[in-house]
């Protein structure tokens, strides 16, 4: 899997737990609740109950599962936040709607496109596949390792 979508969709969510301020792009939300609310508790159920694990007498406490199911929903809330203030509303209509109907909002921001210019939130989020942000980074990365790759050959 390439690192750049690792960092962004996969990681970021959990870097920005407690970040409730900002905003996050419609394809940034996608991404993140699939990974968060879809795949990675399939991955621990079915980690939990390998053959490895019970092999090795390695159990997941019930302590653990609740740290995890904890964290999981944290960086899901502060997502949806930051996903709310992208179109411009505070994100206490996302806290209000889920408790109300918990996958109305939800659905409503897989389709609701993003504020296209600065909003009171902050400015448009460098969203995509990957973000410009994130590949900024790593091209900076990969561009200063070639310089030094040709300095090292050089000498």
């Amino acid at each position: 899997m390439n690192v750049k979508i690792v960092l962004e969709y996969i990681v970021a969510p959990y870097i920005r737990i407690f970040q409730f301020g900002g905003r996050t792009s419609q394809s940034q939300y996608i991404c993140g609740f699939i990974f968060l609310v879809l795949l990675l508790p399939a991955t621990f159920a079915n980690l939990s109950q390998s053959v490895l694990f019970l092999h090795w007498g390695i159990e997941i406490s019930e302590r653990t599962v609740l740290v995890y199911i904890l964290g999981t929903y944290l960086a899901f809330l502060s997502m949806s936040i930051r996903r709310y203030h992208d179109i411009g509303k505070s994100g206490w209509w996302f806290i209000a709607l889920y408790v109300l109907a918990p996958l109305l909002p939800v659905i409503y921001l897989f389709f609701k496109k993003g504020d296209q210019n600065v909003n009171k939130y902050g400015s448009v989020p460098e969203g995509g596949f990957p973000s410009k942000a994130v590949l900024k980074h790593f091209d900076a990365k990969s561009q200063a390792e070639k310089e030094q790759s040709n300095f090292c050959n050089s000498g």
